[in-house]
């Protein structure tokens, strides 16, 4: 079976005792291991300077496939999957090397989709899983980078966990290089792809989550302010209404002691603006065949906390008869 492996070549000639070229000495170095090894790394470190500014988690998708792309022999083509929070489907938000629609990269797949079961195994295990492609759907794939006559017969499903602590959010569903074993070196590389873009993906869901509770602050304080404005609008026309019916307004601040009337208010009971409206002058001012029964119901209201109607009709003595 074909392979990808790389070489390095070394001639030499060979002289016989006249000094003449009798033959070619060749030394070959094996570089295989070597140059696969730097193209992954370069690849990881691709992906991490990519990811790196994303602050939402659909550009941390864009921006780890993007980074993929790269390296097409490793990574013929790579979808991102990520679960929605019932944890029952998986919503393709990132695809390298493959245009969706296409059907090895459907935009909904169920957890337990009987055509991909292995993105469900890899959820609920932790592990990745390797799988042969189908037939009918290889056969729909983009031919191998670089120009090789081939397309890829299996792929690997990575999941996306951000800890170990917490579950899986998605997978990675990555085709494999046709011409490689998948030995430990390719399933160490695969883990590492994983673990950025969990990494990436869960740092940008924390910059979300940090810019909503921000627009949700910033909200309140709007929503806040425009009722404060609706209040202040609403106590100004009461002041218009107040003014112009002669209607007197009065507040008892108990916790204060203090109690607010307004100039109608002093107006009708006779009182200057200079008088301090205690409650002992404002009981003075209640006619004394009146002033025991008020001075009842007042203190049954204050008594009473789920009290929160106070009417009364009394006679008053004027300030200033």
């Amino acid at each position: 079976l074909p392979e990808e492996t790389y070489h390095a070549f070394s001639y030499s000639a060979v002289f016989d005792d006249a000094g003449a070229v009798a033959g070619l000495f060749c030394v070959v170095v094996e570089e295989t291991e070597r140059l696969i090894d730097a193209r992954r790394l370069n690849t990881l470190r691709e992906l991490s300077a990519r990811t790196v500014g994303a602050r939402s988690v659909a550009d941390a998708c864009a921006r780890a496939t993007e980074g993929l792309s790269a390296n097409r022999k490793d990574v013929p083509y790579a979808l991102i999957y990520l679960v929605d929070s019932d944890r029952r489907v998986l919503h393709l938000c990132g695809a390298s090397g493959l245009e969706p629609p296409h059907p090895s990269a459907p935009s909904d797949v169920p957890l337990d989709h009987p055509e991909f079961p292995e993105l469900g195994q890899a959820m609920a295990t932790g592990e990745t899983i390797v799988c042969q492609i189908a037939p009918a759907r290889r056969d729909q794939l983009p031919l191998h980078a670089d120009g090789w006559d081939s397309r890829p017969e299996r792929s690997a499903i990575v999941p996306l966990a951000p800890s170990a602590e917490g579950g899986a959010i998605g997978v990675l569903a990555v085709a494999l290089n046709p011409y490689r074993p998948f030995d430990e070196n390719y399933q160490s590389f695969l883990k590492l792809l994983g673990g950025q873009i969990a990494a990436a993906i869960a740092n940008a869901q924390g910059h979300e989550d940090e810019r909503g509770r921000a627009d949700a602050m910033a909200e309140l304080s709007r929503l806040r302010e425009r009722a404060a404005e609706q209040v202040r609008d609403s106590e100004e026309r009461l002041r218009h209404a107040v003014r112009a019916t002669g209607i007197g307004i009065w507040d008892v601040h108990p916790q204060e002691g203090r109690r607010d009337w307004s100039p109608e208010f002093l107006s009708i009971m006779g009182a200057s603006g200079e008088v301090r409206p205690d409650s002992d002058y404002f009981a003075s001012l209640i006619h004394p065949d009146d002033r025991e029964a008020i001075n009842a119901l007042y203190a049954q209201a204050y008594a009473d906390p789920d009290r929160n109607r106070y009417a009364a009709e009394f006679r008053i003595l004027r300030g200033d008869d």
